[in-house]
């Protein structure tokens, strides 16, 4: 098991896979390839998680409190983007391997009046980066390949990716 990572709240933030943290503008959740993001939007911010199909129980019960004390009440919205049919599948848990228990564990842990909305990745590619930008109380979401488009450590990339769409979210 990995320990837990907090990427450091700022403006702009990249949360890597098991890791946790907090912007006011922008994250990116790079290399997503049978991962799942969680990120909740909130008056003041974000908030935003990385998990992957491996990730044992206690880890995700840690990164949602952990988004729970960073800002997490205060979010009213959720959204969680990945390979969610692959993610299922391959879920070595099954405390957290449908989209039901998934947003039933968001709304018991991090804010149980949030509403949760999920998009899976599938028909952007097999490996993307996914950013995100804070758009008033709600937030902007895009997606673009990982061939070519390098994510250096912890510094926000310059590249801009392709719009994914609000229909593209359905709420559960």
């Amino acid at each position: 098991m990995a320990k837990m990572r907090l990427a450091v709240g700022s403006v702009d933030v990249v949360i890597r896979e098991e890791n946790v943290g907090s912007a006011s503008n922008r994250i990116c959740y790079p290399g997503i390839s049978s991962c799942v993001t969680v990120t909740g939007v909130g008056p003041s911010g974000m908030v935003g998680c990385h998990i992957t199909f491996a990730t044992e129980p206690d880890l995700v019960s840690q990164m949602f409190q952990a988004m729970r004390t960073g800002g997490g009440t205060s979010c009213v919205h959720f959204y969680v983007i990945g390979k969610i049919a692959d993610f299922k599948r391959s879920r070595t848990y099954s405390s957290f391997n449908t989209r039901k228990k998934m947003g039933q564990a968001i709304k018991d842990v991090i804010c149980e009046t949030a509403v949760v909305r999920f998009c899976d990745s599938e028909a952007y590619g097999k490996d993307i980066h996914i950013m995100v930008q804070k758009n008033l109380m709600n937030a902007d979401f895009s997606w673009v390949a990982t061939a070519g488009n390098v994510v250096a450590g912890d510094l926000y990339p310059a590249f801009a990716g392709a719009a994914i769409s609000p229909n593209d979210f359905v709420a559960r």
